[in-house]
């Protein structure tokens, strides 16, 4: 299965907001025989600022890599990779000139999907905080390329909302709003880089859209997507994208007609609504009200603070992320996507 020019093997990076079919997308992307998508991990990041400028790769670098790599709380516990295999492997590489980037490669190759697979010809990657790293995802994969999901803001609160309940309506749209103008700026910057999809296109419309992403990537189309659901019944799935076990539909579509408030749906067009228009979802004529507003204010205030700090987490050293998530995962402090998963291993 594995290339044995690694460092020839295109990237490419699923971006959007959380709840807005991401994983649905990479799902699908992954049953391709001629790709691998892994489940969430944010090794990449976690990673990075230790290793990224390493040059020589003895064992003695790998061990400690290798070390480091499992306490990645996603990767340790839903990649399946062998680990004696993977360190045997990349001991086996030239121990100079090896960059953290085909490191990251040889990682990718040994997930274990769920998915048959032939030769891998691309490597797929998708995390709903990527949008905040594109920068340093290009500063290790420069020519990365990116598919942009986008899925209507009104929608993407609902969903959101069933997995985190005690978060606000203005919470959930402010951070649909800064995610996609986050993807925005960075396609500005490259635009040929970027394909970017609505996720109610993708439903209507899968063989298609399927076909130009394939397009996209410079991979041959395989009707093998569209089965994405058909995989073993012991296989890891996220209980909270249970759409993914079933035939791709169209019930998810437009449920904020009936779970959204009209308070709530002015709220969400009132901060969402203008970048939303870019994307042709429609929102009520609204006359700006400041007091109405300034209510919203400390809700946008705690999403900022919030991805200020993570952002701020990514840059601290390994060690001190390695004792956060030894912390977080004794005392149960996590954050919004850990805390999800935790409930929906216990319901498992």
């Amino acid at each position: 299965m594995h290339n044995l020019e690694v460092h020839k093997i295109p990237v490419f990076f699923i971006l959007g907001k959380s709840r807005s079919g991401t994983t649905l997308l990479q799902t699908m992307l992954d049953a391709h025989p001629n790709a691998i998508v892994p489940v969430e991990s944010i090794f990449l990041l976690y990673l990075k600022k230790k290793y990224f400028n390493i040059k020589i790769w003895d064992d003695k670098r790998i061990n400690q890599f290798i070390n480091d790599l499992y306490k990645e709380r996603k990767f340790c516990y839903f990649w399946n990779v062998n680990r004696e295999k993977l360190s045997t492997e990349l001991k086996s590489l030239p121990k100079k000139n090896i960059s953290y980037s085909e490191i990251c490669k040889h990682i990718y190759l040994n997930y274990s999907s769920v998915f048959t697979k032939e030769e891998i010809v691309i490597i797929g990657d998708k995390n709903p905080v990527y949008p905040f790293f594109i920068a340093d995802i290009l500063a290790v994969f420069p020519d990365a390329k990116f598919i942009h999901l986008i899925r209507d803001y009104k929608d993407v609160i609902v969903s959101s909302r069933e997995v985190l309940a005690n978060r606000s309506v203005a919470r959930f749209a402010y951070e649909w709003k800064y995610v996609n103008e986050e993807i925005e700026k960075a396609k500005n910057n490259n635009p040929t880089s970027f394909y970017t999809l609505k996720y109610e296109n993708l439903v209507y419309d899968s063989e298609f859209y399927l076909k130009e992403i394939c397009n996209f990537l410079s991979l041959p189309y395989s009707a093998k997507m569209l089965d994405f659901y058909e995989r073993p019944a012991s296989a890891y799935y996220n209980l909270s994208h249970k759409n993914t076990l079933y035939p791709i539909n169209d019930k998810n579509i437009n449920k904020w007609k009936k779970k959204l408030s009209e308070k709530e749906i002015l709220t969400a067009d009132l901060i969402a609504g203008k970048l939303g228009k870019k994307y042709d979802y429609k929102k009520n004529k609204i006359k700006i009200n400041v007091f109405l507003s300034i209510r919203f204010l400390g809700a946008i205030i705690s999403q900022k603070a919030e991805i200020f700090i993570f952002k701020w987490y990514q840059k601290m050293p390994i060690g001190f992320k390695n004792f956060k998530a030894n912390f977080a995962q004794k005392f149960h402090i996590l954050s919004y996507h850990s805390q999800a998963e935790d409930r929906f291993k216990k319901e498992k």
